[in-house]
């Protein structure tokens, strides 16, 4: 292991040993309040499937705690599901940015902040109260010294009000537009085309309940992708609203959208 541009790299399961990107924001990982920012990139050329044809790429960029129960293995199962997933739409992942960092304040769960305001014009939005407070995906979000989107998170899991509407949600993720093409965060939000991934989701109950072929990384990047809402006509899709429905399928329409987002390049 050794020291490259302040920032540690080695070599693990298939990542390749790079200095890392240079940090697109003014502050460095530590400065930030991440500890300890280790950066790989995972080449996914070997999860690509050989009959898919590839007109679009995205390259995410994934963030990782330390001591939330997230070995390097579970992280690239899932960007390699999440591949498998995108090739229906003719999208490949250019290589996935990986940051292993030290949580801020040892928070490796967090808080949501999920209380939706509805509008007198029907719009709806976060309310963020976690804007000044440690231990939030809002404060994690805005700390964060990337700017390129989309990012996913892979945390412990989520400290929820025991009184919220959805407590126990596993993932989550924070799209530009939601349900029926609303506002579901401000444009200028951190958590902006943000995901959020629990430990939770690599447990053997979790695998045992959904399809064999559904990948929850995918599901989330649906959401922030192609701003997809949950499918509620019992049908079986990746965006399927119950565990019993959902699997690795996706519909053209649904393609269409995700290739539409500005983080996804033609080829």
């Amino acid at each position: 292991m050794r020291k490259l541009s302040g920032l540690l790299t080695l070599s693990l399961l298939g990542f390749s040993v790079l200095g890392g990107p240079a940090l697109s924001a003014d502050l460095t990982w530590e400065q930030a309040g991440f500890g300890k920012p280790v950066f790989q990139r995972l080449d996914l050329k070997g999860a690509l499937p050989a009959s898919a044809r590839y007109t679009h790429e995205l390259r995410p960029t994934f963030v990782v705690f330390r001591k939330a129960g997230w070995t390097p293995e579970k992280v690239k199962a899932q960007a390699t599901c999440t591949q498998r997933v995108l090739s229906q739409c003719g999208l490949k992942m250019a290589g996935v940015d990986i940051w292993t960092v030290d949580a801020p304040h040892a928070s490796v769960s967090l808080f949501r902040e999920t209380g939706l305001e509805f509008g007198a014009t029907g719009e709806f939005g976060f309310n963020e109260p976690g804007e000044h407070y440690p231990g939030t995906c809002y404060q994690v979000a805005a700390a964060t010294p990337l700017k390129a989107r989309p990012i996913v998170y892979f945390i412990r899991k989520f400290d929820e009000d025991p009184m919220a509407p959805d407590p126990g949600v596993n993932a989550w993720a924070a799209p530009a537009r939601f349900n029926q093409g609303k506002p579901y965060v401000r444009s200028n939000s951190p958590l902006l085309d943000t995901a959020w991934m629990t430990s939770l989701i690599v447990g053997p109950q979790y695998a045992a309940e959904r399809d064999p072929t559904y990948c929850t990384t995918a599901h989330e990047l649906g959401h922030v992708l192609g701003h997809l809402d949950h499918l509620s006509e019992g049908e079986r899709n990746l965006m399927a609203d119950t565990p019993q429905k959902v699997n690795g399928s996706l519909t053209r329409t649904q393609c269409s959208a995700i290739l539409k987002h500005p983080s996804v390049r033609r080829l």
